[in-house]
């Protein structure tokens, strides 16, 4: 059972790493407005 929530843990840390990249990465796409309108719209979804 300990393994399985390491696993869960592990997914959860992921998780929550790959959407503080996004937001990262939303903020520095600021500094172009309405050039990436795809890419926008994908970050903001």
């Amino acid at each position: 059972m300990n393994t399985d929530n390491n696993n869960t843990q592990q997914s959860t840390q992921s998780i929550a790493d790959y959407l503080a990249q996004l937001l990262k990465d939303r903020k520095q796409l600021a500094a172009f407005p309405n050039v990436f309108n795809h890419v926008e719209r994908l970050l903001d979804e």
